[in-house]
């Protein structure tokens, strides 16, 4: 069906207005290392690895994550050839932020070019300009999905998925004479290498494995799916045994990452957190009910509605879906980790909108109606924002108090003593010595940290040695004894305890007077830079 002028100019409406709002709120976030660097520096630099093909070097592999760190690899690759300065591993290490807003502004115009996409296959399929606008405005109906865009996540890709996916299936529902197994293989295709990108997508298989009829072509999907994985955890493929474990862990225990108490599924927990899902998604608590609703309507009136069987099964796949989320994120409680559920609402909302049409006599009244319906769907996703908003805008001018400090008064003559840890901070060597905890071979890189962070010593535990940045060992007294000002961070959450007191029993044991003083303290966030120094004046290290 061909789309008149008018209806491809407001196409493009919702696409353009994403990005803008996907630039304006990265303008707001500010740089990554400072409110957002887990898991964004993981990723960062294992993509790094992997855009030197040292695919031994990758040390993430929980999600497992490859497919986005790959792409990451690629991006990296292409911003160097661009505006790239020195050797592709000191430019990264070196303009981290540079690299990870050029990630960024990849998945912001890969979501503009999908979201375009999608509107027009709706569009061409039904000739409707509101079925086009709901699929377009997924992103706008869950709190988490229109905050995503601040991040470089592997959540923030599930939702092109989720895009993608959608427009997959339309072609398929309402595509004369398109063959099941051409959808069947297609979708296996993107589900696989989905899984492979962060395994909290596996409740969303649900949908075409309902979807797409027979045996013979759920066996192709489900093929097709196993061997798009691992297609795309082929980087790490000697390493699966790692996911394997991790993710083994998470089913036989009920707390996060694999711990907690030794069984499947804590009830209790169970209900809690739906509940709780539910209160925190209005809008998508809403479409679940609307598609329960419409699926019990079906089931009774299945001899009249035999034309609708398979939007019935879209939405029975959504149903399924969102149980099976419920069920993995009780295990591990974050609203983030329902995203690929989250990101299913468009579509659902459009098989609503398709299904809840046969009740109209007048397209012209449903059209009303459901754009209505969408408008109130938005607002109540929209609604927490301004709130959320104002508080992170005075969270971060509270931290560019502290950032303003370490950039007026900490130099490369003193050292900054840091213990790796995923919340972020005011400078970016704390967020690059938590990335390089997910590097599998850390000390090949040695020449580059210790070239551009000669100053930087991490300490990991009790029993362990100081590093620079984590990349080699050393003497635990010697840099007590170099005569420099040594720096640690201190801010709620934090151990800075554990360093000063370290730091404390290295200088009893070695006979050597040090001073602690607290040099910097920001009312605003409770954060403090505390100053030690050596009074003793050995200086055998420079």
């Amino acid at each position: 069906m061909e789309i008149n002028k008018r209806n491809k100019y407001i196409l493009i409406l919702i696409p353009i207005l994403y990005v803008v709002w996907s630039l304006q709120l990265n303008h707001l976030g500010g740089p990554f290392f400072m409110n957002r660097s887990d898991p964004e520096y993981p990723f960062l630099l294992n993509g790094l690895n992997c855009s030197l093909f040292q695919f031994h070097n990758i040390g993430h592999t929980d999600h497992p994550g490859t497919p986005m760190q790959m792409l990451t690899g690629l991006i990296i690759r292409i911003t160097h050839i661009l505006v790239g300065q020195d050797t592709v591993v000191q430019d990264v290490l070196s303009r981290p932020e540079l690299y990870l807003a050029s990630c960024s502004l990849f998945l912001t115009l890969l979501t503009f070019v999908v979201l375009l996409w999608v509107g027009r296959v709706a569009m061409r399929n039904d000739g409707r300009i509101t079925g086009s606008l709901i699929l377009q405005s997924t992103f706008f109906l869950s709190t988490i999905l229109i905050d995503l865009q601040l991040r470089y996540t592997p959540d923030r890709i599930m939702v092109i998925y989720n895009l993608i996916l959608a427009g997959l299936t339309m072609k398929y529902l309402f595509t004369e004479n398109y063959d099941s197994w051409k959808y069947a293989i297609l979708a296996g295709i993107l589900m696989g290498i989905s899984v492979a990108t962060k395994f909290n997508y596996l409740p969303v298989l649900a949908i075409p494995f309902l979807i797409v009829p027979g045996l013979r072509n759920k066996i192709i999907y489900g093929i097709t799916t196993i061997a798009a994985f691992f297609v795309g955890i082929l980087p790490i493929i000697d390493k699966f045994y790692l996911f394997k474990n991790f993710l083994k862990n998470l089913v036989i225990h009920d707390g996060m990452y694999g711990g907690g108490s030794q069984q499947m599924i804590n009830w209790q927990s169970l209900g809690k957190n739906t509940v709780n899902l539910l209160k925190e998604n209005p809008t998508f608590a809403i479409i679940l009910i609307l598609a329960i609703g419409l699926v019990v309507y079906y089931l009774l009136n299945r001899k009249k509605l035999q034309k609708s069987d398979r939007y019935y099964l879209a939405l029975s796949g959504f149903i399924l879906a969102a149980c099976l989320g419920f069920l993995l994120v009780s295990k591990q409680y974050k609203v983030v980790y329902f995203v690929p559920v989250l990101g299913l609402s468009g579509l659902a909302l459009y098989m609503i909108w398709m299904t809840s049409g046969i009740q109209f006599k007048w397209n012209r009244m449903h059209s009303y109606v459901s754009s209505g319906a969408l408008a109130v769907l938005i607002f109540l996703a929209v609604m927490p924002m301004p709130a959320n908003y104002r508080s992170r805008i005075a969270q971060k001018q509270a931290a560019m108090k502290t950032r303003q400090f370490y950039e007026d008064h900490v130099t490369k003559k003193d050292l900054m003593f840091i213990q790796p840890t995923w919340i972020a901070g005011p400078m970016t060597e704390n967020a690059l010595s938590y990335g390089i905890s997910y590097v599998a071979e850390r000390y090949e890189f040695y020449n580059d940290y210790h070239k551009l962070y000669p100053n930087v010593i991490t300490w990991e535990a009790e029993g362990q040695k100081p590093r620079l940045f984590r990349a080699a060992d050393i003497d635990p007294e010697s840099f007590l004894y170099c005569g420099k000002d040594i720096y640690v961070y201190a801010t709620p959450g934090r151990n800075a305890d554990w360093l000063t007191n370290y730091l404390d029993t290295l200088a009893a044991r070695s006979g050597v007077s040090i001073s602690k003083d607290t040099v910097f303290v920001n009312p605003d966030n409770e954060e403090r830079v505390i100053r030690v120094r050596n009074n003793t004046g050995w200086t055998t290290l420079t």
